[in-house]
């Protein structure tokens, strides 16, 4: 193998997305029900521009094939990208958390996330089912992204996953 670089058109921070392994006879071992996959992210408000901004940009996956989208985000050049039909999305997608349009309690990633996961935790759920779907698990994030600063200089930034 030639010692070469492989660079991908957009920083790699997100997980692999195991719905198109399915097809690979290899690959039997899993059992990928869903190919939902998005992450929420937040530009932090004492260090970040409108330049970071716009250079981020955004992709909420809308719509499926060929979604509206722009900057580091800009969707039809990742091959991990693919259309999802179970959500009628393009995935992975991108959701912003805007702190001024939260309640106190879910203004930043952190708060949010942990209000999501205790409301999840008061539902009733059966994990003895092989194939179970958990209603309002798909308020959860795959990630999510503090955004420190974006731009052709630096891209700084906190994940997780």
């Amino acid at each position: 193998m030639n010692d070469e670089n492989i660079s991908l058109p957009i920083p790699f921070f997100y997980n692999m997305p195991l719905k198109p392994f399915r097809s690979f006879d290899s690959f039997t071992f899993f059992n990928v029900t869903e190919c939902e996959e998005w992450y929420l992210f937040q530009f932090n408000e004492n260090t970040t521009t409108q330049e970071d901004r716009d250079y981020f940009g955004m992709n909420e996956g809308l719509p499926m094939n060929k979604p509206n989208s722009r900057g580091m985000l800009t969707g039809g050049k990742n091959i991990l990208e693919m259309p999802c039909q179970d959500i009628n999305r393009s995935v992975p997608f991108f959701k912003e958390l805007v702190k001024n349009s939260q309640p106190e309690d879910a203004n930043t990633l952190n708060k949010h996330i942990y209000k999501e996961l205790d409301s999840l935790s008061q539902r009733d759920f059966d994990l003895s089912a092989k194939v179970g779907k958990i209603d309002g698990l798909e308020l959860i994030p795959d990630g999510m992204i503090e955004i420190r600063s974006s731009n052709s200089r630096k891209f700084d930034y906190r994940l997780s996953v």
